[in-house]
């Protein structure tokens, strides 16, 4: 184990805190991280302090159990798999999945279309601290199909930038032929740069989002893509 640096915490220390700070302490095992994970060791017989004596890990030989759906049913209002959904009925909301076209009308100042994905290298925004890590991946990637990056004179590992009606971002191209030509695929998470060049979030409307899932739209946002000098 390292020691934290400076003042830096973990995620959980963060989140535990911040449950105190709004008075939410309640609904955090009392603010307490200990006793949180003490409960959460309740079903397996541990406790925290087991698993503190034995950093190698300890093997539990658990019951596996098939079809729990049979005895207690889903979680559901139903108790039955759902396809109509009761809870997005009963708060207005159509309970029936359905296709909504987007209401992103088109521009012709972009004429592709950008998404956004996570790259297994990295854990969501974090790590790109760790040389081991950032050996395998040293800068920010925009997947463009060949075709696409060839009417824009962008060879594979060149710096472009793509512009949104939002702002716009640097990376390294990375050929795609998989990719549709009409379509760019960005990675999140690169903040580290000085000027956030890096970071896929200049691109994105914080201010659209979907209804249901409260997800900002991440997936269709007309962009353009031009190459650039390092």
């Amino acid at each position: 184990m390292v020691a934290p640096r400076g003042e830096s915490r973990s995620d959980t220390w963060i989140v535990f805190e911040l449950a105190k700070r709004l008075g939410l302490a309640e609904q955090f095992f009392g603010g307490d991280p200990e006793s949180a994970l003490a409960q959460m060791l309740v079903p397996t017989g541990l406790t925290p302090e087991d698993l503190r004596a034995a950093p190698g890990g300890i093997a539990l030989q658990l019951e596996t159990r098939y079809r729990k759906y049979e005895q207690n049913g889903f979680a559901t209002p139903s108790g039955r798999l759902e396809l109509h959904s009761e809870r997005l009925r009963g708060v207005g909301l159509d309970p029936l999945p359905d296709y909504v076209a987007s209401n992103v009308l088109p521009d012709p100042r972009f004429p592709l279309t950008l998404t956004t994905a996570k790259w297994l290298q990295y854990c969501h925004s974090q790590q790109r601290n760790q040389p081991s890590l950032r050996k395998r991946m040293p800068e920010p990637l925009v997947e463009i199909h060949p075709e696409t990056a060839e009417t824009r004179d962008i060879r594979d590992g060149d710096w472009l930038e793509v512009v949104t009606s939002m702002g716009a971002m640097r990376a390294r191209a990375k050929f795609d032929h998989h990719l549709a030509p009409e379509v760019v695929c960005a990675q999140y998470g690169w903040w580290q740069y000085p000027d956030g060049s890096g970071d896929a979030n200049r691109l994105i409307d914080g201010e659209c989002f979907d209804p249901v899932a409260g997800s900002n739209c991440l997936r269709n946002v007309p962009c353009q893509v031009t190459s650039v000098a390092a």
